[in-house]
């Protein structure tokens, strides 16, 4: 079962938050891999989720109906796009729910962000992993000997 994580208000670290949370990784681990407290871009969470021994795809999947294109998928990263701002914020998708960060409860739909301006554009599917991060380690720590 995942657990929300809410960001601090006035924060702008949803995609860290959103990492921990379809990991299970602790969030102040992830802002340390991800290196700053700052907005982030796909590139900088694919890095992260990579590290943290999980398997995803190095760029979005831009759709149409992200909502129907998730039904199949157990967990993915999820961009919402502010039509009126020209900004994005992170979502995670898990248990056929959305996780925001921002908000108190999990949510069962996209409306709320359709009625706000935004909307979903991508995602990124994120996979059990074949265990990178401790294989790395194992790699370096016999690179030492």
């Amino acid at each position: 079962m995942t657990e929300l994580i809410q960001q601090p208000e006035e924060s702008v670290i949803c995609g860290q938050c959103c990492v921990a949370m379809l990991t299970g990784a602790n969030l102040s681990k992830v802002i340390n891999l991800v290196g700053h407290r700052h907005s982030t871009k796909t590139k900088e969470l694919v890095k992260v989720i990579r590290r943290l021994g999980f398997d995803c795809p190095d760029r979005l999947y831009h759709v149409k109906g992200v909502q129907y294109a998730l039904a199949s998928v157990e967990r993915a990263l999820v961009k919402i796009t502010w039509e009126h701002t020209k900004s994005w914020h992170w979502v995670a998708w898990a248990d056929d729910l959305i996780f925001d960060p921002s908000s108190e409860s999990p949510l069962g739909n996209f409306s709320l962000y359709e009625y706000l301006g935004g909307r979903p554009t991508s995602y990124l599917e994120i996979s059990s992993g074949t265990g990178w991060a401790p294989m790395q380690l194992i790699l370096e720590q016999g690179r030492r000997q």
